[in-house]
């Protein structure tokens, strides 16, 4: 769902995240001092400066893509969020309707032509 909030702690739990455009990842320090910050090169950039026990960062995503992050303070910690389009949900019933009404209009013009096109029955064209 758009704008879906993902909470992880310092040791980047889990490693790999799959959100879709929109939905805000909230990183929380739980021990220590570290940070989250993407690798150069990626579609979208953040860093959130150094965080302490109970300090907590947010970033919502916008582009789709996988982005890889680490903390400048512990730089073996790697992890990955990839951001995909939003799911296609169903179309409401507004457009449901429409289009069986477009259905419909669609059938009675095809069988009017139809109609039309039979030679008549009657002497006088009806």
């Amino acid at each position: 769902m758009y704008g879906d909030t993902h909470d992880l702690d310092y040791v980047f739990t889990p490693s790999t995240l799959t959100i879709e455009v929109g939905d805000t990842v909230n990183w929380t320090c739980t021990e220590g001092t570290h940070t989250s910050t993407s690798l150069p090169n990626q579609a979208e950039w953040w860093d959130s400066g150094a965080l302490t026990l109970g300090q907590s960062f947010a970033f919502t995503f916008t582009i789709p893509g996988t982005y890889n992050y680490t903390s400048l303070i512990d730089p073996d910690m790697y992890r990955t969020v990839i951001v995909q389009q939003p799911s296609p949900e169903f179309p409401g019933p507004t457009i449901v309707a429409a289009v069986a009404l477009a259905a419909f209009l669609g059938l009675m013009v095809e069988r009017e032509l139809r109609d039309q096109s039979r030679p008549s029955r009657c002497p006088d064209g009806r």
